[in-house]
């Protein structure tokens, strides 16, 4: 099962390679994430970087799959490295059986401010 989780976000100043991750809580801590999240996407909603220069504020969807557990924030990375500069409050994931997923609807859209 797959389901889009959509974050948004309002900064100063943003770069080709700026791009939001989904990462577990316990991956980011003093203002770097570690590598290895496999839900993210450039700010252009794309897997690869932004030909143009993206806007300052805007939307971020990315589709989530798989059978996960936890707690879970989305984190604004800056140019294509893994410090971030702003997080989500956390979304909660559980995997109720291999056929579905389920997030809680509290914190699934967060504003990155």
């Amino acid at each position: 099962t797959i389901f889009n989780v959509s974050f948004n976000y309002n900064v100063t100043t943003t770069s080709l390679t700026d791009w939001i991750g989904v990462y577990s809580v316990a991956k980011c801590n003093n203002s770097q994430c570690s590598s290895g999240t496999i839900f993210w996407s450039y700010l252009c909603n794309t897997q690869s970087a932004c030909v143009s220069q993206p806007p300052t504020y805007g939307t971020v969807t990315i589709a989530i799959g798989g059978c996960l557990f936890g707690n879970f924030k989305g984190y604004y990375l800056l140019n294509d490295g893994y410090k971030y500069s702003l997080e989500t409050e956390a979304i909660s994931i559980s995997c109720v059986n291999t056929a579905s997923l389920v997030a809680s609807t509290t914190s699934v859209i967060s504003t990155l401010t």
